[in-house]
């Protein structure tokens, strides 16, 4: 969980400049305990699930004006705060401009994330953070020093907005002239907000996501671009900022770049090489559009669930690597799910070290704490049995191919968002399952993690060491 270290003061200053003075002027109150961060988590995500469902379900919400029924008002809040992009109603021709808006707003503060969102709303408030609470929101958000943690979360917010409005006057640019101004306004804000958090909610319609887009190299790289922003988190970013040499990079910062890389081009490489003649992907484009929708696509599958040409018409040695990117995901700090690039790259980087003959756990010229090994090999194996468990029940429920079922269970865990079958066929029972499995990706792992980092206490008494056969 730990992220970049060398965030100097003048990047945060620099981008804590906008933040009107008024909001840091407000009357300070004082809170007699430290905040229950990991409470205070389950509880904001779940309060702000629950006021999505209530609104969602309400006629106002939609164009039709009959309502949503309760099942799918819930599993659309909860797939929209977890950003993850499932939808079990077109999200363009089922709810009106207030049923668009209350999406957005869900995943806009999901995106931020809960510790995020209440800490920037307790710092306008005036509400003093415990030392407590300021170290457990240190973990979760990749801060270093206590007293950073405020001006770390505003310039989170800053940046956020920042990119998103750059992702928005990108966008504008070629929905400008696809029909009027307020159209135009309105579909590029909602694309701009949903690819850099991750979510892959769309207003294209007819459930065709970005399949309309499959040809349109703005849109896609546009999109790709602020997908791969968000999923690599602001305090890379900000390191990236403060450092004039790639080498004085920290090594977390250097391990997501890394990662992020070879993902995105093995990715590329494999979907276009197996999908390239299949002729419900890849197989009727031309060689640029066939390049650039397996970019896309390795792009998008770790993080977010925007789809260029139908996820169940892929083969299955690709769905099975998709499983396998999604289940990676994006970096810790970021909107996007998964065990996360940093804790695969921990993992895979003591295996070379162990092969190689290497005593410690080395990257980059440097050697990573045996403690990180030791939680992140606890994160993978936690997430894969949670997979393996729910994935055998869905199948059981549902009557699903294998593949499909462990698809969509890793797509939930990850909070990606792609499906290789109509999510809207699912029983009751199978869209709650998702709903646990997505609430469950998107906050009990990290909250986890979170724990983990609070264990580095020396045991009092430690037990005789003895050998096992491992072979």
């Amino acid at each position: 969980m730990q992220q970049a270290k060398n965030v100097p003061r003048h990047i945060t200053n620099t981008l804590f400049t906008p933040i009107p003075r008024l909001l840091r002027t407000s009357r300070r109150k004082r809170l007699g305990h430290p905040i229950p961060w990991p409470f205070l988590s389950l509880a904001g995500f779940g309060l702000l699930i629950l006021v999505g469902t209530v609104l969602l379900a309400l006629p106002i919400t939609t164009e039709s004006g009959k309502g949503t029924s309760l099942v799918n008002a819930a599993f659309t809040a909860v797939s929209a705060v977890t950003v993850t992009g499932f939808v079990v109603v077109d999200t363009a021709d089922h709810w009106n401009k207030i049923g668009e808006a209350t999406i957005l707003g869900l995943i806009q503060l999901g995106g931020l994330g809960i510790m995020t969102s209440a800490t920037f709303l307790m710092v306008l408030v005036g509400f003093r953070i415990g030392i407590r609470g300021r170290a457990l929101a240190r973990e979760d958000l990749g801060s270093s020093g206590l007293s950073s943690v405020r001006r770390f979360v505003l310039s989170i917010v800053v940046f956020t907005l920042l990119i998103e409005g750059a992702g928005f006057g990108l966008m504008y640019l070629y929905f400008r002239g696809e029909g009027t101004t307020g159209y135009a306004m309105w579909q590029s804000a909602f694309h701009a907000v949903s690819a850099f958090n991750n979510s892959g909610f769309d207003l294209v319609g007819d459930f065709k996501s970005f399949t309309a887009f499959s040809s349109n190299y703005h849109i896609l790289l546009v999109t790709a671009a602020l997908v791969i922003l968000g999923g690599i988190g602001f305090a890379v970013v900000a390191n990236i900022l403060s450092v004039r040499k790639l080498r004085a990079l920290s090594l977390n910062t250097k391990i997501v770049l890394a990662g992020t890389a070879l993902l995105l081009i093995a990715g590329t490489g494999f979907i276009l090489g197996v999908e390239h003649s299949n002729s419900a992907t890849l197989g009727t484009m031309s060689w640029g559009e066939k390049v650039l929708n397996s970019f896309f696509q390795s792009a998008i599958a770790r993080t977010a669930g925007f789809n260029t040409f139908p996820t169940g018409g892929l083969n299955d040695s690709i769905l099975f690597f998709i499983i396998v990117l999604m289940f990676i995901g994006a970096a810790a700090g970021s909107p996007g799910g998964g065990i996360k690039v940093n804790t695969f790259a921990v993992i895979a980087s003591a295996t070379i070290s162990s092969v190689r003959g290497r005593q410690g756990n080395e990257a980059f010229g440097r050697r990573i704490p045996d403690e990180q090994l030791r939680k992140a090999l606890t994160l993978a194996f936690m997430a894969m049995t949670l997979i393996v468990v729910v994935t055998m029940v869905m199948v059981a429920v549902e009557n699903l191919r294998f593949i499909h079922g462990l698809f969509l269970v890793v797509s939930s865990f990850s909070t990606v968002g792609l499906s290789p079958i109509d999510i809207a066929t699912l029983s009751p029972a199978g869209k709650a399952i998702l709903m646990a499995v997505m609430f469950t990706g998107k906050l009990g792992i990290p909250l986890l993690a979170l724990l983990l980092a609070r264990l580095d206490r020396e045991p009092l008494f430690s037990y005789p060491e003895e050998r096992v056969n491992l072979a």
